[in-house]
């Protein structure tokens, strides 16, 4: 299954939540990175930066934004495997886009396959044992999304 990036807008705002999210977690995000190589974006946990390609539509920037995000949360210590780092990092984009609207798996399930083994079976096995880790990077990402109720 080819990996097809993912076009089209930002209908929702939910850039502006991702930049908000970094700022309040102390990463600043370069819109217009280039890369050498394929990378649609990186993280750099030492100098808490996010870089994102400038050759990106809206909702893959946005895919990519919250990909980064969850390296920055979830592998800034640098111990863990990267398949096993990149199979969470983009599971927890496909669950956040989702929660927002915003379908990735043109994208998603071809780029999971391809860090989980590339046979179904493996990938899901793979996703099971990171899922501790990703749901509880997804509940702290959208307790920051949901504004607080006010105490009347």
């Amino acid at each position: 299954m080819p990996i097809s990036p993912l076009t089209g807008d930002d209908p929702t705002g939910a850039f502006d939540d991702l930049l908000r999210l970094c700022h309040n977690l102390g990463y600043t995000v370069e819109l217009d990175a280039e890369f050498s190589d394929s990378r649609n974006g990186d993280c750099n946990a030492a100098e808490r930066k996010i870089r994102l390609g400038a050759h990106l539509e809206p909702a893959m920037r946005i895919k990519t934004g919250f990909h980064e995000l969850g390296h920055a949360l979830m592998h800034s210590d640098g111990l863990i495997p990267r398949p096993q780092a990149e199979l969470e990092a983009e599971s927890l984009a496909y669950l956040l886009c989702a929660d927002m609207g915003l379908s990735t798996d043109a994208y998603s399930f071809a780029y999971l396959a391809s860090w989980g083994g590339g046979d179904g079976s493996e990938t899901r096995k793979a996703v099971a044992a990171s899922a501790s880790r990703i749901i509880n990077a997804f509940r702290l990402i959208t307790d920051q999304l949901v504004p607080q109720a006010v105490a009347a």
